[in-house]
């Protein structure tokens, strides 16, 4: 599901200001996960699991302390909205990969 079919699944608010702000704050979450993503190509051959623990709950850290701060039910909401789409999208994703990988077996390895 590309981010744009993400975004028709979740239910956006009428105001075009508060539209604008959550399609910045997306471009925003969409470039720093960009970043992101190039960092972790950059460090992650090279680190450790313990630093990759610590990476993952320093991260974890700052979360927990945004949300406790600076509440925000209806953002939070649209967020939630998202993440199960994408979590739905990527188990789909996963089903389709398995049941190539059984139709592989069984054309290839069928006494495996």
């Amino acid at each position: 599901m590309a981010n744009n079919q993400v975004l028709h699944t979740a239910k956006l608010p009428h105001d075009h200001r508060t539209r604008q702000i959550i399609k910045a704050s997306l471009a925003g979450y969409r470039r720093m996960n960009e970043l992101t993503e190039a960092e972790l190509r950059r460090d992650l051959p090279t680190m450790t699991e313990e630093e990759s623990r610590q990476e993952h709950e320093e991260l974890w850290a700052v979360w927990e302390q945004t949300r406790k701060y600076h509440p925000d039910p209806h953002g939070e909401a649209l967020l939630d909205q998202l993440h199960i789409a994408a979590l739905v999208e990527r188990r789909r994703l996963w089903d389709k990969l398995v049941r190539g990988l059984a139709r592989k077996k069984k054309k290839y390895a069928p006494n495996l």
